[in-house]
């Protein structure tokens, strides 16, 4: 049985994980590596896979966020590439999740 995190932090809806694990093996990510190994994989795809632009057009509502990004926007901020490398890390199950914001300490 996996652990716990894996269970919490690698659900996906089965048509954004399918095509997140296709796009994976399509540019040579091999599903069952290592998971520092898949990081570094994932990272490097998603960064030649699309361009930092703050003036990113809205992605369609009834597209996936992540799937879209990656084969049809290519264009975005931070929040994209950090959804489509969590998303995709979860398809090729490893636990993963996005987390934005910051804390002030006084």
């Amino acid at each position: 049985m996996p652990p716990p995190c894996a269970r919490a932090y690698t659900p996906l809806p089965e048509d954004t994980r399918s095509a997140l694990r296709d796009l994976a093996v399509q540019a040579g990510i091999h599903p069952g590596s290592a998971v520092e190994t898949l990081a570094r994989q994932v990272e490097a795809y998603i960064k030649q896979a699309a361009v930092y632009d703050i003036a990113a057009p809205r992605q369609p509502a009834q597209e996936d966020f992540a799937v879209y990004f990656l084969t049809e926007g290519k264009r975005g901020w931070c929040m994209h590439f950090a959804t489509a490398a969590a998303c995709m890390l979860r398809a090729l199950d490893v636990p993963a999740r996005y987390v934005s914001g910051y804390v002030c300490t006084v």
